[in-house]
């Protein structure tokens, strides 16, 4: 027994004899000092490829890159590296690196480390290489690694910095900024679509209708040319809206930006040009009982009294033809009138047909209309009436109701309403009147601007001629409505000069108006 367990010691040493540091003859040691002396080469085998997000700006981000060796060595080795540049560039994407990496004695395991440039900017991946050489005490079985800077910023957006932009027309030439999210190495290119009540080439002129917003840049200042003219007029809006973007998304909450023209009118004045002085009412300067009074204050302020060329006292008007174009003062047709303090532009309705109008004169004073408007955002709660009593009928190839005649040439009214004013308005918009489509009631203040309050007419009949044709109960209607009376709308009294609540279900005679912006 004591034989065979000196036998088994001899063949499990014999099995082992790599294990007693001993060398066999022929065999080359390899580089430097093995684990242990070991006649095994001490192996390194870079990895294929690292990647990294690139992360954000002043995020402190390092591409890392694991080295292990395949034994640990018994005394220290190193390796050189280096970064070279491919897709990614030094200084621009990474910082370049160039160092030597020491494994001590016993040591396998090492991490290299090249600092990543984030930026927030949309791109490709990119890449660079990390190359290693002078292998001191190790045996390199790769030289490179691929290093992949993963981009991880958004597809930016494109969108106005402000949705709203004041300026007047005495600005010219300016510029409105469009912004991207986030910058982008592509160029971003993009249209834009323009509306507004501001008229091109007469207000405004934009050069083109597509941009570019130059790769690695965030902003691009649209130019944008305004037309100072002479004309007094209200405000004017021109509105721009993103459209058809490249590399890039629309925001749709900040897509649309509306540029305020402010106007150069001023606010009309009364027409009092007189004072009253004791029992003079129709002085030249105020009593001292009563030293403060309208024709101290406003435009009228040293104005001529009485009915002038342009208007009355302060107040100044353009007569406009059918199609919007300017004629003479002295013109005796005309179709609109333009008031130059405010830009507000008024019809002005014909009055020939004595036993009420026919289907061609549906403009004509003698036709009366209720108030009626569905919008619930306008109408302080109720649209007026609209039932059996009201609507249109048809015959004799026209559209009758109560109060007026229609022609019925297949355009669409709405019915139920019949003589409303909603019907009224769609009518002069679809013809156009005086070149423009946009009109509507004109506001209780903007019927009082226009309004006399020195004289025995309400409106200048030089511009106004249809006044005379007002009865002494004929109100006209505006678009104001009344918050706490819902049945009723605010309306002028031209016999009196007043303003006064009318209920929505009475006809009254109605003077359209519309403006350049409102």
């Amino acid at each position: 027994m004591i034989l065979k367990k000196t036998v088994l010691s001899v063949a499990i040493c014999g099995l082992l004899a790599a294990c007693s540091g001993e060398e066999e003859p022929g065999t080359d040691s390899g580089v430097g000092a093995g684990g242990g002396g070991s006649n095994v080469p001490i192996r390194l085998a870079p990895p294929e490829a690292a990647s990294v997000n690139e992360g954000d700006p002043d995020q402190g981000i390092d591409a890392e890159i694991k080295l292990r060796l395949s034994a640990a060595p018994s005394e220290s080795v190193s390796v050189d590296f280096t970064t070279v540049d491919s897709s990614a560039l030094a200084g621009e994407h990474y910082t370049e690196t160039a160092k030597t990496v020491t494994f001590a004695a016993g040591e396998r395991n090492k991490t290299i480390t090249v600092p990543i440039l984030s930026n927030d900017m949309y791109g490709d991946d990119k890449a660079f290489s990390v190359e290693f050489s002078n292998p001191s005490g190790i045996t390199l079985d790769a030289n490179e690694t691929i290093v992949t800077i993963i981009n991880d910023d958004p597809l930016p957006e494109l969108s106005f910095a402000e949705p709203k932009f004041i300026t007047s027309e005495q600005a010219g030439s300016l510029t409105i900024p469009v912004q991207l999210s986030n910058s982008s190495e592509e160029v971003t290119r993009f249209s834009i679509d323009v509306s507004g009540t501001a008229t091109p080439v007469e207000d405004y002129q934009i050069s083109a209708s597509s941009f570019e917003v130059e790769a690695k840049q965030d902003v691009f200042e649209l130019p944008l040319d305004l037309v100072n003219d002479s004309i007094q007029e209200g405000g004017e809006t021109i509105i721009l809206r993103l459209n058809q973007v490249e590399n890039a998304t629309i925001n749709s909450k900040a897509n649309e930006l509306t540029v305020v023209i402010a106007g150069d009118s001023k606010l009309p004045d009364t027409g009092m040009t007189k004072f009253v002085n004791g029992d003079d009412f129709a002085a030249d300067v105020p009593g001292n009982e009563h030293p403060f009074q309208d024709a101290s204050y406003g435009l009228d302020t040293g104005a001529t009294g009485g009915y002038n060329q342009n208007g009355y006292a302060s107040m100044e008007y353009t007569k406009l033809d059918i199609h919007g174009n300017t004629l003479p003062q002295s013109a005796s047709q005309f179709s609109c009138v333009r008031d130059n303090l405010t830009g507000v532009v008024y019809e002005v309705r014909p009055s020939a047909a004595a036993d009420g109008p026919a289907p061609s004169m549906w403009r004509d004073m003698s036709a009366l209309h209720r108030w009626y408007n569905p919008d619930d955002t306008n109408n302080a709660g109720y649209d007026g009436l609209a039932n059996d009593t009201t609507k249109f009928t048809r015959g004799d190839g026209n559209y009758i109701g109560d109060g007026c005649t229609m022609p019925d040439d297949g355009f669409r009214y709405h019915r139920e309403s019949g003589c409303s004013t909603l019907n009224y308005l769609a009518r002069l918009n679809h013809e156009g009147y005086c070149g423009f489509n946009d009109w509507r009631l004109p506001t209780i203040n903007e019927v009082q601007a226009i309004t006399i309050y020195d004289s025995g007419q309400s409106l200048d009949p030089a511009f106004f001629p249809d006044i005379n044709a007002y009865g002494a109960n004929t109100r006209m209607p505006t678009s104001t409505p009344s918050a706490d009376n819902n049945s009723s709308v605010w309306c002028f009294n031209p016999s009196d000069k007043r303003r006064q609540l009318c209920l929505k279900s009475e006809k009254m005679s109605i003077r359209a108006a519309r403006s350049s912006a409102e």
